[in-house]
Formats: C-alpha cells, sequence, structure tokens
C-alpha cells in the first residue's frame, strides 16, 4: 500500500541559498492484520450460575424499602391479633424454659426437677433463650422473642425471593401467606423450637445466595463459615435439621462443587463433636429421637423394635402423609371435609379441617386432599422450573433428597 506523504523542508539559518518548498516521497506502509475475535471459554459444568445483578432501580428505588416495610406491618397485626400470653398445655416448652433456666443461672444443660444433666431435647434452642431469661423470667418475653425470629426470617426469605428472581409483587404476596399461615403464627406464640429453625434455616438461604455471587474462594467467603455455623445450630436447635444439611450437600453436589462439599460435611461434623463428647463423657444414651425410629410403638416399648419391613412401612406412610396431610394443611387451612371427599366414609359437613386440635396426621388421608398434595408439590417445582433455578439433574438430586430426608426426618419424633 502506498500513500502520499507530505514532508515539509525549512530553510536553516546558515543554509540561505537552500530553497524552501515542499517535497513528496512515497512511504510503504505495512498491511494492517486482521484480528479474529477470541470465542468466550465454554462455560465450566462445576461453576456456579451467576445471579442476575439488580438494577439501580430495584438497588436504589423507594420500592426497595415499601414491600418490607408492608410485611412488618402485616406481621404486627397479625402477631398481635392471635398473640395468647398465657403458657401453652403442650409439656415440651415448659422444659425448654427449665433447661434455658439452667443455664442462665449457670447449672449447665440439667434437668432442674432431678438435678442431673439431660439431653432430651438438642441444645439449641434453650441456648438461644437463656440470655433472655437471664435478663427476666417472663414468659411473654420469650414468645415475643419467637415472633421476631418469625418476621426476620420471612424478611430474609423475601429478600432471597428477589435475588432468585421473583418480582418483587409476587415476594411480598408470598411473604404475607407466610406471615398470615395459622401452623407459623401459632408457633410463634408459644416457646417452641420451630421459629429458631426456621431463623436458622433462611440464614442459610442468603448465605448461599451470598456465597454464590461472590467471585472469591469459597474458603475466603466469611458467608460460608455463615453457612455452615447455622447448619450446626438449625440441628442443634432441631434434630430434624438433618434435612437442611442434606439439601444443602445435594445443591453442592448437583452443581459438581465437590470441595465445598467435603469442607462443609467435615466442618459440620467438627461442630457437632462437642455435643456428642459431652454426652459420651456423661455416659448419657443418644437421642431419644435416634431411639424411637426402629421401636414399634415409642409410647409402648414392650411391643419391642421394627423389622426392615416394618422401617419400610413407616417410611411411605410417613411420605403419604406429608403429601396428603401436611402439605394441603399448610396450605389451606380449616378446609371442610366435604369439599375433598373420604376414601372410606362420608365426613359431616360442619366438620372442621383441624377438628382434632391441629394434629392433621390423625386425620383420614381423603381423596381431595392427596389432589391438592401433589398438585401443590407440582408447582413448586414448576415455579423453580420456570425460575431456571432447577433443570433435569437439579430435580432428580431434589426429589431424591426430598423423599429421603423429609421421611426419615419424620421418623425421628
Amino acid at each position: 500500500m502506498r500513500v502520499w506523504a507530505e514532508k515539509r523542508i525549512f530553510a536553516h539559518p546558515l543554509r540561505a541559498a537552500r530553497p524552501r518548498g515542499k517535497a513528496y516521497t512515497f512511504v510503504k506502509q505495512p498491511l494492517p492484520k486482521v484480528m479474529k475475535p477470541t470465542p468466550p471459554p465454554a462455560a465450566s459444568p462445576a461453576a456456579a450460575t451467576p445471579l442476575p445483578p439488580l438494577s439501580p432501580r430495584e438497588r436504589y428505588g423507594v420500592m426497595r424499602w415499601v414491600y418490607p416495610a408492608l410485611l412488618a406491618l402485616v406481621w404486627v397485626f397479625a402477631y398481635t391479633a392471635t398473640f395468647d400470653p398465657k403458657l401453652d398445655t403442650n409439656g415440651d416448652n415448659c422444659m425448654y424454659y427449665i433447661y434455658a433456666t439452667a443455664l442462665a443461672s449457670g447449672q449447665g444443660y440439667t434437668d432442674l426437677s432431678s438435678m442431673t444433666p439431660s439431653n432430651t431435647f438438642p441444645p439449641g434452642y434453650p441456648l438461644l433463650m437463656a440470655p433472655l431469661r437471664f435478663l427476666t423470667d417472663s414468659f411473654t418475653a420469650q414468645k415475643v422473642m419467637n415472633g421476631i425470629f418469625m418476621l426476620a426470617s420471612i424478611l430474609m426469605l423475601y429478600w432471597a425471593m428477589i435475588r432468585s428472581g421473583v418480582r418483587r409483587e409476587l415476594a411480598f404476596i408470598a411473604g404475607a401467606g407466610m406471615i398470615l399461615s395459622e401452623r407459623t403464627l401459632h408457633f410463634a406464640c408459644i416457646m417452641m423450637s420451630e421459629m429458631s429453625f426456621l431463623l436458622c434455616s433462611a440464614l442459610v438461604v442468603v448465605a448461599l445466595i451470598r456465597l454464590d455471587s461472590s467471585k472469591s474462594a469459597f474458603w475466603k467467603n466469611p458467608w460460608f463459615w455463615v453457612m455452615v455455623a447455622f447448619l450446626a445450630l438449625g440441628y442443634h436447635v432441631r434434630t430434624q435439621g438433618i434435612a437442611l444439611v442434606a439439601a444443602v450437600f445435594v445443591y453442592f453436589l448437583a452443581r459438581l462443587r465437590w470441595k465445598e462439599t467435603l469442607l462443609t460435611a467435615g466442618s459440620f461434623a467438627v461442630l457437632c463433636l462437642p455435643w456428642m463428647i459431652r454426652n459420651k463423657a456423661l455416659g448419657l444414651a443418644q437421642s431419644r429421637y435416634f431411639e424411637t425410629i426402629s421401636q414399634a410403638n415409642p409410647f409402648r416399648p414392650e411391643d419391642g423394635h421394627l423389622d426392615i419391613g416394618g422401617i419400610a412401612s413407616r417410611f411411605f406412610d410417613t411420605l403419604g402423609m406429608l403429601i396428603s396431610q401436611a402439605l394441603p394443611n399448610s396450605i389451606i387451612p380449616n378446609l371442610p371435609y366435604s369439599l375433598v371427599g373420604s376414601f372410606d366414609k362420608p365426613i359431616d359437613p360442619s366438620t372442621p379441617f383441624l377438628q382434632l386440635a391441629g394434629d392433621y396426621s390423625q386425620q383420614p388421608q381423603t381423596a381431595g386432599l392427596w389432589i391438592i398434595g401433589l398438585a401443590s408439590l407440582g408447582l413448586i417445582l414448576y415455579g423453580y422450573w420456570q425460575m431456571k433455578q432447577l433443570r433435569w439433574r437439579e430435580c432428580m438430586w431434589s426429589m431424591f433428597a426430598t423423599i429421603l430426608t423429609s421421611a426419615t426426618s419424620m421418623l425421628l419424633y
């Protein structure tokens, strides 16, 4: 390629005779090289799916605070309308209060009625109760603390839904539905461990989302250790928390994140050692939850233990109860039986769904309840699929973990 280049010649002071003027010459320049665009690197199957970033309006807009404030307002009205200051007749909440009193008074995890160390209940919830018990002996204060746990958990789950791609309006409706749930309000008004376990579960979800959105090494990220800590605390609040641990394992395994799985398992085991060592040193037997798994009837130990067939039968019976009774009861409380029918006999239309003091496991399994339970489970999976959070591999892992851990955890009662 040849181009014209202009070269100006100026007169030098010592060479005045040389004329001024312009000279033109050819300059040969090389052809520019055509660079081929570099294709982006192929995504590794082990890499975590990046979460969509929040837009400036979502991050800094007024609506960022309006819906959480409305959820808090709904909680205030619902909680004050249903709050009962009297002590619940369930004996477990009395035992939790006794253990919290022993911890607050420096006597350790002890049954004050016999002044002997105990492991009847996991120590997590009494440990959370102990600081407030040190300040006051009020039952009402402990119940209000559970209510605050409920509100904090729902606000964190609302945030998690938004970060997962759910619209703010739908996330608000889901949060309001959780607040107005009869089961949630009931357990938030008594001294039981359900709300503290819900708080641990919500914190694990938030920590996982924060961990996935970070670009640093996972072991250097503080949210990873927050997740592990609350996994261990949730297990020590309720033994059924082992299902939450299994869910985190499934989450990592479905994304082929082997290092996170191994480090989570090892860290969780280390955090469980103190409670196990304490029980071993005091000569205490294993938890009563594990003792009841193999018993034919926990209320009649003389009936002996279950064989393999009995354990399998209990497994599927519990799974059926979860789908056909627990799930519909949680979504549509106080549903008349006349709307759902019965397998074996007609039921009085005036009979409420929660007639047996809320013990839905003692109520008959109806065809309508099976339809509601299966449809609800299908809608949950469809919603995850539409959010692009699950695909075939994740669905298979999730269904396996749901069947195994939920039914197994219900055996621990």
